[in-house]
């Protein structure tokens, strides 16, 4: 449970970091990026550029009458058959420097569109080409060099010289990449922190609506509280002075008469009692403040089977507490809350049981947890309703039915006090002879 509140402002601050982590991972990313895929591409071209026969290049003419020149033949061949295995290479084309001008000595395209021919003029020179012939280096006209477009569209180029014996740069080959598909891989390449910020502003924004939610939660607890004190406390108060005034100034009351207008009363104040120590406990609700008592559970069980006596006459029902449940059987926990949240349960148990029938209280212990069974002959609870009626204010239409008096709030405060003690109620969905109440607390 987290201790802090986790704020708007915490939850701004933290996205804003997160968003300048991630801006400094995806430049990374990206320049890495860059790189290696520019390393790839000119591993590339030079791969190639080694499996052109030079010889080849030297017997062309330069012009259209290439086209029946075998040389010319063997170097497109060779070329269509590298662009058609390698699905990125758009074009892949030779050229030459004749007469001054860079033309097309082989082009993998004019099979395509045929509108290019050997000997035909290249006039969309980049300095990266003219550098390639000029130093014998190959060169790489990347996504930061400026746009390198031409008549068929805008490339990611890589240039590498075919080399005679001698070292004479007899032509250049090129390699077109198209330039959207090149930055879609750079992209792919940089997704990850992309998606690691994504994932981190919904963690934050998840945590900081969980923590509004919660305080929302609080709020709407508080206002339960303000119905309950309203709802109970204030009319017991009113029967404990009535009572008060009935033992102090009735002369005429029988000695029996008397015994059961005090044990009232008694039950009167232990009523108030535990309503205002629930109500003063309830700030504390989300902070688990309830004291660590070693508290014996037959003894304070007992006590609420005494005090639960005139309500089970009523029912003409009884509360018996099951051979499990021994004297040195205890918990750790509060000893008041754990009145409470008891009392809750048996007394709701009495509510609903049949005439003439009991409520067992029994006791198995688990690896994990003391298990308390609260068992009743009533009704049941229909699966529907089964974790509902934990809810603040919310009473089964069976309950309504049956005109029990209620509020709805006693299984809720029940909820969390055993919450806070860090063990769980719920319906037993096994019972079928009608409800059986699991109280779970840890061992």
């Amino acid at each position: 449970m987290m201790k802090k509140k986790f704020s708007k402002p915490l939850a701004i601050a933290l996205v804003v970091l997160g968003v300048i982590v991630a801006t400094a991972a995806i430049l990374y990313f990206f320049d890495n990026s860059v790189k290696n895929n520019e390393r790839v591409q000119m591993e590339k071209i030079q791969s190639i550029a080694a499996m052109i026969d030079p010889d080849d290049i030297e017997k062309l003419n330069g012009n259209d009458s290439d086209v029946r020149n075998q040389s010319y033949i063997n170097l497109l061949e060779r070329v269509v058959d590298v662009v058609e295995v390698n699905q990125d290479i758009v074009y892949l084309y030779i050229l030459k420097i004749k007469d001054g001008n860079v033309i097309f000595s082989v082009d993998s395209g004019s099979v395509l569109d045929g509108e290019t021919w050997p000997g035909m003029v290249y006039d969309d020179i980049s300095p990266k080409l003219m550098k390639a012939f000029e130093t014998g280096e190959p060169q790489f006209h990347g996504l930061t060099d400026g746009n390198n477009t031409d008549d068929w569209g805008t490339w990611v180029t890589a240039y590498a010289p075919i080399q005679n014996a001698d070292g004479e740069v007899l032509a250049v080959i090129s390699m077109d990449i198209d330039r959207n598909d090149y930055l879609a891989n750079i992209i792919i390449d940089t997704s990850p922190p992309v998606l690691m910020m994504l994932i981190f502003i919904i963690i934050v924004l998840f945590l900081w609506l969980s923590n509004k939610h919660k305080t929302e939660r609080l709020d709407r607890e508080k206002q339960l509280l303000s119905v309950a004190s309203h709802e109970v406390r204030s009319p017991m108060v009113s029967i404990k002075w009535v009572l008060e005034n009935m033992i102090e100034t009735s002369q005429d009351l029988s000695e029996t008469d008397r015994e059961t207008i005090l044990s009232v009363y008694n039950n009167a104040s232990k009523i108030i009692s535990s309503i205002e120590g629930i109500l003063s406990s309830a700030p504390s609700w989300d902070r688990k403040k309830y004291r660590e008592d070693n508290v014996y559970m037959k003894p304070l069980l007992q006590d609420i089977a005494d005090t639960l006596i005139l309500v089970a006459a009523q029912r003409r029902a009884t509360i018996r507490l099951d051979d499990s449940i021994t004297d040195d059987l205890s918990v750790k926990g509060d000893q008041q809350n754990l009145h409470h949240a008891f009392y809750n349960v048996v007394n709701n148990a009495l509510k609903y049981t049949y005439l003439d029938t009991e409520v067992v209280v029994s006791y198995v212990r688990t690896d994990k947890f003391h298990q308390f069974h609260v068992s009743d002959r009533g009704p049941g609870v229909k699966p529907e309703d089964r974790k509902r009626i934990f809810e603040g204010l919310y009473r089964t239409p069976e309950a309504l039915a049956s005109k029990q008096p209620g509020t709805g709030l006693g299984l809720y405060f029940v909820k969390k006090i055993i919450e806070n003690h860090g063990g769980q109620i719920y319906v037993d969905p096994d019972y079928t002879e009608g409800t059986s109440f699991v109280v779970e607390l840890p061992l």
